[in-house]
């Protein structure tokens, strides 16, 4: 990695603490780790929750690359440089999951370094944390204290339901501030983008119209 992307590295496993205290709070043990991995499927998020699997005695991460008809998610075998980007590794059963934060943003070649989240307050990080680790109960079907209430709840948004389930089980859980203002976040990052290549999944537009929305159920709960 080049100096500025390892800057930026370095930030993000500074904010280890924060992980952990959002790990905390939403009740997630070791199964769940922290890092920065080189690759993200969708090119306009900030992170994503990653799997790693252990095969045949070997760690292997994903590799995810954006084609014609949509991301491709391979696994090839961790390298150094994956082992530094991993900060806090998980606890294994033959896989686990990290919440990645990527520090490129931007689809295909014409990804940039998001030197912004540099000087983004502490409350934006949160966010991101909350709604991965809201992400992750949703993904393993964790249980937790708002199983029964959240379904109900979901159905007043049934317009965005399955993108915005993440963001409503975070605000039950207290992150509604930290979610509003990663949510502005991105709207600040995604204004500075041009219109992406066709094998984009979304335009720039698109993303932030849907991030508008996200913010709009978050605010109403």
């Amino acid at each position: 990695m080049d100096a500025n992307e390892a800057r930026l590295v370095e930030y993000l496993r500074g904010k280890t603490d924060l992980f952990l205290g959002a790990r905390s709070a939403f009740g997630i043990g070791n199964a769940l780790g922290y890092g920065s991995l080189t690759t993200i499927p969708i090119p306009y998020t900030t992170a994503c929750v990653a799997d790693i699997r252990c095969e045949e005695g070997e760690v292997k991460v994903p590799h995810m690359r954006n084609t014609i008809i949509g991301p491709v998610i391979k696994y090839r075998e961790m390298t150094e440089e994956d082992g530094e980007r991993i900060f806090i590794f998980p606890e294994m059963n033959g896989t686990g999951h990290i919440v990645s934060v990527y520090p490129r943003m931007g689809p295909g070649e014409r990804q940039r370094m998001e030197e912004k989240l540099l000087t983004a307050p502490e409350a934006v990080v949160e966010g991101i944390f909350a709604h991965e680790m809201a992400e992750y109960l949703k993904l393993t079907g964790t249980l937790h204290p708002f199983s029964e209430q959240l379904p109900q709840l979901l159905t007043r948004f049934d317009d965005i339901r399955g993108q915005t389930e993440p963001d409503v089980l975070a605000t039950l859980f207290g992150y509604r501030d930290q979610l509003i203002s990663s949510f502005k976040y991105d709207m600040e990052r995604l204004a500075t983008y041009d219109e992406g290549p066709f094998m984009a999944s979304m335009t720039p537009e698109e993303v932030m119209q849907q991030v508008r929305r996200r913010m709009e159920v978050v605010s109403s709960i």
